[in-house]
């Protein structure tokens, strides 16, 4: 495969590129790896190993003219590939310590030229360049949802996990059309396995407390009672209080108090709505009607 254009990007004394190809950016791997002083031998088949469906082999013309296939990965994966390297197991004071600048500043200088034609780099200005200020990665979390589990993206945003559950449910709620990609494989499995348990019971217990035939509203606490007794099992629901509201299908609406249907009382609830922009394949089709609570 060609390129028809590249960006050659300064950083720390390497030469690194953001290519586009089918209209997305991707970076060659090994001046990367090189920059890091890794082997790239033992990467290579890591990146072959963990990232074959999303490596891709481009050619470019390199400055003296000739071309070279280069072995590139797309930047939405960038991030997952670093995380994916324990500083603490290089025993090299150097190697370590280049891994983490790369960690820490490769993506978001990479991304920067691809969108801005330069890098800003904020924490060059502050006492300790290696660290990241809360904010410095919010407004990347979705791409990062891409290969990332919320303990990751919590860890290298500073913010609680809480917290980054609550930032992605409302851009998915303001962008429904890019609710399609794909969680962190953890997160992804997780909520599939509580749907199907959700969509086992409901065929024969009813646990929407919604009025409305196109809400469902779980209360935790009832649906993890009637688990127990019906002996379905269900992911931890201190699990379920993380990533619920990361759900796609059915999509996350709000978790607030409703009048229970089925209690008539009020009581708090996580409300879910169809979502029409993902392909649900992932996850069991639940029907919201009362009367009608199954799996199809």
């Amino acid at each position: 495969m060609s390129s028809l254009t590249h960006i050659s990007v300064p950083f720390h004394g390497t030469e690194l590129f953001v290519i586009e190809h089918d209209g997305q950016p991707y970076t060659p791997m090994k001046p990367i790896v090189e920059g890091m002083q890794l082997d790239w031998a033992s990467q290579f088949v890591k990146l072959k190993q963990r990232f074959s469906s999303t490596v891709v082999e481009i050619t470019m013309v390199a400055e003296d003219g000739k071309q070279r296939s280069m072995t590139c990965l797309p930047m939405r994966k960038l991030f997952g590939w670093l995380m994916s390297i324990s500083p603490n197991k290089i025993p090299n004071p150097d190697t370590r310590a280049r891994v983490i600048t790369y960690q820490n500043e490769c993506d978001d200088v990479l991304w920067d030229y691809w969108t801005k034609g330069q890098a800003h780099n904020p924490r060059h200005s502050t006492a300790h360049p290696t660290q990241h200020s809360p904010s410095d990665h919010s407004q990347h979390i979705p791409r990062y949802a891409q290969s990332l589990t919320l303990p990751e993206m919590s860890q290298l945003t500073g913010q609680p996990i809480s917290t980054v559950a609550d930032y992605l449910a409302q851009y998915y709620q303001k962008h429904p059309q890019h609710t399609q990609h794909s969680l962190s494989r953890e997160v992804q499995i997780t909520l599939q396995q509580f749907w199907l348990g959700v969509g086992t019971l409901m065929g024969a217990i009813e646990l929407n407390h919604s009025y409305s035939p196109d809400i469902l509203a779980i209360n935790l606490r009832h649906l993890y009672r009637e688990a127990a007794k019906n002996n379905t099992t269900l992911p931890p629901m201190q699990s379920m209080r993380r990533i619920l509201k990361l759900s796609q299908s059915p999509l996350f609406w709000r978790y607030s108090a409703i009048r229970s249907h089925i209690w008539k009382k009020t009581i708090k609830a996580y409300q879910f709505q169809a979502n029409p922009n993902l392909n649900s394949s992932n996850s069991p089709a639940i029907t919201f009607n009362q009367g009608h609570h199954h799996a199809v």
